[in-house]
């Protein structure tokens, strides 16, 4: 036993024997001791900064990503399929934009506590939907709260062999649909692909732009293209609700959002260079 105990000894003094070169602020020797609890505090600090992070880019009504990762992701993944395409392979992936409807009613007729149960119901549904398909499928899929009514969907292939197709990505929107008519939900969705807003890549980079300015851009414009087609498809969910109602106010209300909604579509249409 005692044996065993001067061996413990001697190993300290020869790891603080292998730090004496190392200094405190006060000019003393830091001895291994002090060395691990350093490190301890220094792995606290890490776990804060981790923890704050994570917070950072979740949204916390639904646990989802939130806008700012969404930003990151979409760059990257346009990047890594800018990358496939100089390598003369054929990448593709999809955004889904889904605007919640009736949101602001429900928030008006029976307050927001009620209204973010509406949207938690969304993001439940959109979660399990996507991930069952996702796996049937064999595609990998990300989900975003951008804010108030609106979410965002990144669905791509997890086969590096083969791209997920439009019929997969409709098998998706389709079904989260239906699941939330269930629950007298709709939604409004637009979707988008990078094969064709990956054509502005060729003018940006004959006018000097970096590869990571085009994929930053071409995120922008798939998320744009899909939210033109989301308030677009809006657009004509409150025509036909104007069209069905008899109450003159609520018709009046239903009309100015359609226009609103079809209004901004165009708009965003004419922006991109793309016909509705």
């Amino acid at each position: 036993m005692e044996e065993m105990k001067q061996k413990q000894q001697k190993s300290q003094t020869g790891l603080d024997a292998a730090v004496v070169g190392l200094r405190r602020g006060d000019g003393q020797s830091l001895s291994y001791t002090d060395l691990q609890k350093q490190n301890e505090k220094l792995q606290k600090k890490v776990e804060i900064l981790t923890d704050l992070l994570k917070k950072a880019s979740i949204d916390e009504a639904t646990g989802m990503m939130n806008k700012k990762r969404y930003d990151s992701i979409s760059t990257r993944k346009c990047y890594d399929a800018i990358e496939s395409m100089k390598n003369g392979q054929n990448s593709n992936f999809f955004v889904i934009a889904i605007d919640v409807n009736g949101l602001k009613e429900v928030n008006d007729k029976f307050g927001h506590p009620a209204g973010d149960k509406f949207i938690a119901t969304v993001s439940s549904v959109i979660s399990e939907v996507s991930s069952v398909i996702s796996e049937d499928v064999r595609a990998t899929d990300y989900k975003f709260r951008m804010g108030g009514d609106e979410f965002l969907m990144i669905i791509d292939s997890s086969n590096i062999n083969k791209n997920i197709n439009k019929k997969d990505v409709d098998r998706i929107v389709e079904k989260i649909k239906s699941d939330l008519a269930i629950k007298n939900i709709t939604i409004s969705v637009g979707v988008s692909s990078f094969s064709e807003v990956a054509k502005t890549y060729y003018d940006m980079f004959l006018h000097g732009f970096t590869e990571r300015d085009i994929a930053s851009n071409t995120a922008e414009r798939m998320r744009e293209l899909a939210d033109a087609r989301s308030y677009s498809e809006k657009g004509h969910f409150y025509n036909e609700r104007a069209n069905n109602t008899t109450d003159a106010i609520q018709k009046q209300i239903y009309n100015n959002k359609a226009k609103n909604d079809l209004k901004a579509a165009e708009n965003m249409f004419e922006k991109l260079g793309v016909e509705n």
